[in-house]
């Protein structure tokens, strides 16, 4: 879907709380956590911009950076002009906890986060907050960091 002042899916059900949301940015997804009135909970890049040769950076939305946090915002200005669904595929294979439960564990996260690609990205912080486990497809590892 297009950035809108509702969030509807054309071919699925409303977004509702505890749903994860997955993001087209071109050569990655995004991902984060519906918490309910029009926002997200999601993994995002703080502390500014670095220089692309730096041995610890790492790209959100295009843009390097050396840390990150999790953090609580509008879910438009997390889309921006990219497309997103609802992407609860791992439902299957995996006991999901209760909605307001997977809004409550992305809530108590919120502040900084030891970022790694490799087995702490915004897609293993979504997946630990709705199952309890760090899965990616992405990178294809699940961890049991969280």
């Amino acid at each position: 879907i297009m950035a809108q002042k509702t969030l509807p899916n054309p071919k699925q059900r409303r977004v509702e709380e505890g749903d994860l949301l997955e993001i087209d940015r071109g050569t990655y997804k995004h991902w984060a956590v519906y918490i309910g009135n029009n926002e997200v909970v999601h993994v995002s890049g703080i502390g500014g911009r670095v220089a692309s040769n730096s041995g610890h950076s790492f790209s959100v939305s295009g843009v390097l950076f050396n840390k990150a946090e999790v953090k609580r915002e509008n879910v438009f200005d997390v889309l921006g002009t990219s497309k997103c669904k609802v992407n609860n595929s791992k439902d299957n294979g995996n006991k999901c906890f209760d909605p307001k439960e997977v809004v409550k564990r992305a809530l108590r996260m919120l502040g900084p986060l030891d970022y790694n690609i490799l087995w702490s990205n915004c897609e293993h912080f979504a997946s630990w907050c709705r199952y309890g486990k760090a899965i990616s497809q992405q990178v294809l590892l699940k961890c049991d960091i969280w």
